[in-house]
């Protein structure tokens, strides 16, 4: 649930000394390196971007890339998202939404970021019902929900950055702090390291929520104990 639900359920808890775990919202960054494979990368960012047509607490929501390497992975994720459909019917690349007042959040944060200097690279076309379609955002200032705030829904937001150090400040910017990936080579898992996260994969995308072993939760606002593996 949203943190301010999981601040009703603890409070309630609290009343009888109720132990709970809270796993609450999340806004996914995935950290691109330099040195990363970018084919692999943008397959395994559009992956973790378009599982439940972004319904889920750890899909990827924002990137932030090495502005080395920002206009390849743009293209390539360009090239990707032009090729999918949302829609209703078994050959859509992805469902529609689930419940019609997310839609009006996701679109919401779509026309913030729009109004705001951001910049559609792909997708964008109009909501349809429940159906929203595969949107590519760019030049979103951070203060921007779309950036902020939990979409829950088909629409990833990239930023080019100097260098790792931003990309991490970045990151730990975010109220919310659930799972994360960082793609690169020798210093990926250095980078993963300095990230504040419950739970963070390296070259890889929602790793942690397969292995049963691994725990899974999040710390800050995006909740607290964990479920899984110690």
């Amino acid at each position: 649930g949203s943190p301010a639900v999981g601040r009703k359920v603890y409070e309630a808890a609290a009343a009888n000394l109720t132990p709970v775990t809270l796993e609450l919202g999340g806004k996914c960054p995935a950290i691109v390196g330099k040195g990363a494979s970018l084919a692999q990368v943008c397959e395994s960012l559009v992956f973790g971007k378009l599982l439940n047509a972004g319904q889920t607490c750890i899909g990827v929501e924002r990137i932030y890339v090495h502005q080395d390497v920002a206009a390849e992975l743009a293209r390539l994720l360009v090239e990707r998202f032009d090729d999918l459909r949302a829609g209703a019917d078994p050959a859509a690349a992805a469902g529609p939404i689930t419940m019609p007042s997310q839609v009006r959040i996701i679109d919401q944060h779509v026309a913030d970021a729009k109004a705001a200097g951001g910049r559609v690279l792909a997708g964008g076309a109009p909501t349809q019902g429940q159906v929203v379609q595969p949107t590519l955002l760019t030049d979103v200032p951070e203060d921007c929900a779309a950036v902020a705030e939990e979409t829950f829904g088909p629409t990833l937001v990239l930023r080019a950055v100097r260098d790792m150090d931003e990309a991490v400040a970045l990151t730990n910017a975010s109220r919310y702090h659930l799972g994360a990936s960082v793609y690169g080579k020798a210093n990926a898992e250095h980078v993963a390291r300095r990230i504040r996260s419950g739970m963070v994969s390296v070259n890889s995308v929602l790793a942690f929520a397969v292995v049963p072993t691994v725990p899974f939760g999040g710390v800050g606002d995006s909740g607290f104990g964990r479920i899984h593996g110690e």
